[in-house]
Parts: C-alpha cells; sequence; structure tokens
C-alpha cells in the first residue's frame, strides 16, 4: 500500500489528467459552451504563467555564457530540430492522407515546444547531470517558448498572414507575457519565498493546466468531435517513437567530437533537448486557435508526449546516473567503459 502511494504521489499529474479527460468525455458540462468557460480558461492560463515569471531565475541566464555549447545545442534542438522533425513528419502522414490537418498541426507544435519548466532539471538532479545548466535552458527556452513556438503554431496552420500575426500576438501580451512580467518583478520581492516553495509553483500550474484541457475535451465531447480510441492509441504510438527519435537526435548531438562535452553536460543536452513542456503548450494553443471545432486533436500530441515523456526519464535515471559514474571513473579502473 504505501508503494502504491508513492506511485501515485510520483505520477499524480498523469492519473490527474486520464481523470480529466474521462470526466470531460463522459459527463461534459451543459453550460461548456457558456463564455464563462472561456474566462475560467484565460484565467488559468494567466495564473500559470504568473506563477512562470515567480519561478524561473532569470538572473542565472548572465552563466550561460560560461556553458554556451550546453545551452546553444539544447535550444537548436527545441526550436530548430525537432519542430523540423516533427513538420517533415506531420506534413508527410497528412499529404498520404493518414492523418487529420487538426492532428498535424498538433504534431508541429508539439516539436516545437521548450523543454520542461520543472521536470527536466529535477531529472539532471537526480542522474547527477548538469543541473545549473538545465535550470539556465529552463529559463531560457520558457521565455523564448513564448515569442517563438506561437510562429510555428502559426506556420503549422497554413500561410502566416499579418493580421493572423498580430491577432495572436494581441491574444498572447495580456494573457501570456504580462504575467511573465508581472512573475519577474514579483520576484525581485519574493524570491526568497519562490525559492522556498517550489513544488508548489510547479504542481500548482500543472493543476490549472487540467481546467485548460477539462473545457477543450468537453467541447469537443458536446460537438461529437473527439479523436476515436484506435486514433488515440494510434497517437499514443507515434508520440513514443517521436520522443525516442528525439531521445537519439539529442545524444547524437551532444556526443559530437568538435563540441567536446562533458558526460554531465552531454547528459543534459540529451535530458532537455528531448523533452518538451506541456505547461506552456496546451495555453498556447488554446490562444491562437481560440473556438478550433478540433482543438482537441490539436492538443492530443501533446497530451500523449507528456506522460510518455515522464515515464522514460524515470526509467531511464537509474542507466544515466551509472553511465555517468563510469564516465567519470579513473580511466583504467574496473567502473569505466566507453559511452
Amino acid at each position: 500500500m504505501r508503494h502504491l502511494w508513492g506511485v501515485v504521489q510520483k505520477q499524480w499529474f498523469v492519473l490527474a489528467l486520464l481523470t480529466t479527460m474521462l470526466v470531460a468525455i463522459q459527463w461534459p458540462p451543459s453550460t461548456i459552451t457558456s463564455p464563462l468557460w472561456d474566462w475560467l480558461s484565460y484565467a488559468a492560463i494567466s495564473i500559470v504563467f504568473l506563477a512562470s515569471g515567480l519561478s524561473l531565475r532569470s538572473g542565472a541566464l548572465a552563466s550561460a555564457l560560461g556553458h554556451w555549447r550546453v545551452h546553444l545545442s539544447i535550444q537548436a534542438l527545441s526550436f530548430l530540430i525537432t519542430p523540423l522533425i516533427a513538420w517533415g513528419a506531420a506534413s508527410s502522414l497528412l499529404s498520404a492522407g493518414y492523418i487529420h490537418p487538426a492532428l498535424a498541426t498538433g504534431i508541429i507544435v508539439c516539436g516545437a515546444l521548450p523543454t520542461t519548466i520543472v521536470y527536466c532539471v529535477a531529472i539532471n538532479r537526480a542522474v547527477g547531470a548538469n543541473t545549473s545548466a538545465a535550470l539556465v535552458n529552463a529559463t531560457a527556452g520558457n521565455l523564448l517558448g513564448v515569442l517563438i513556438t506561437p510562429l510555428w503554431v502559426l506556420g503549422a496552420s497554413g500561410p502566416v498572414e499579418s493580421s493572423a500575426l498580430l491577432a495572436a500576438v494581441l491574444r498572447l501580451l495580456p494573457l501570456v507575457a504580462v504575467p511573465l512580467l508581472i512573475g519577474q518583478v514579483l520576484r525581485l520581492c519574493w524570491a526568497a519565498w519562490a525559492e522556498r516553495h517550489p513544488r508548489l509553483l510547479g504542481q500548482g500550474p500543472l493543476a490549472l493546466i487540467l481546467v485548460i484541457i477539462f473545457v477543450a475535451m468537453a467541447r469537443a465531447a458536446q460537438a461529437d468531435a473527439l479523436p476515436s480510441g484506435v486514433l488515440a492509441i494510434a497517437v499514443l504510438a507515434g508520440m513514443l517513437v517521436l520522443h525516442g527519435v528525439f531521445l537519439l537526435l539529442s545524444a547524437g548531438l551532444a556526443a559530437l567530437p568538435p563540441l567536446g562535452l562533458s558526460p554531465a553536460d552531454r547528459a543534459t543536452i540529451t535530458i532537455c533537448g528531448s523533452q518538451k513542456t506541456l505547461a506552456l503548450g496546451v495555453p498556447l494553443i488554446a490562444l491562437c486557435f481560440p473556438g478550433h471545432p478540433h482543438l482537441a486533436m490539436i492538443m492530443l500530441p501533446m497530451i500523449c508526449y507528456h506522460p510518455l515523456q515522464l515515464i522514460t526519464a524515470a526509467l531511464m535515471v537509474p542507466w544515466w546516473r551509472g553511465w555517468l559514474q563510469r564516465q567519470q571513473a579513473p580511466v583504467g579502473s574496473p567502473t569505466s567503459s566507453p559511452y
């Protein structure tokens, strides 16, 4: 029983996500189309980014100059390499007629998201990798993601008109950029409080993400626009493959000899470069596609990718930790071995 409770505590969000989706699909509220639910979603989005601004250590960005190869590698993976891979895969499947355009958009958006805000730091700490570099990239990536990811979102939806781009920016500013800035300002006075409550600032916004997902799923259920169970399983399998590709790409890039990175830095790039944050993705999709009839399908790839990356990273912690210990052992010792 104690072991079961430990699993529930560690994987509470995955369990809550599944429960939220089940309730939204089976028992959507009759008032789900009311503007009140839109205001509730917008309030959740603003609070998520307020918490992000309060928790992100922007002062740590100054240390990026010391490990610029690590930071450049992770940001290139997050905003260039993985989006291009996702775009290629989605476009190929779409042109072959295998997937719906909304699902193709969701795959591209998932690939264009930055690394996770909290989890990548926790995994780096658990394996003994470069935790400070992970923190810097979680901060920088999620700040940059507010600007870069929407461009991929709009590009994924077809030719980008200036009016569409302006409309998206105008929606993002009051609900994303302003709360993020307010959070950073509040951090000037409440930094000590934020450092004492990392779990509240990290896990609290995830609970609010459930509100946004509930509204999207409930509206899709009421409009009979939900993906089928077979499609959901297929997307889950596809996201597992995509995550594996991202892991291999990240590890391969980190191991390039010209970079000359330490084992700890290579592990950090592999972990951070392959993870995608649901906390930024869900609000951005809700803002960039307001009222979209297939909003649930656009969110589906991210919703599938998120628990897969959590479970994969947790399972790989012992392997990463053991690999780092072997790499750091003296040459010729029984525990040393090549990558």
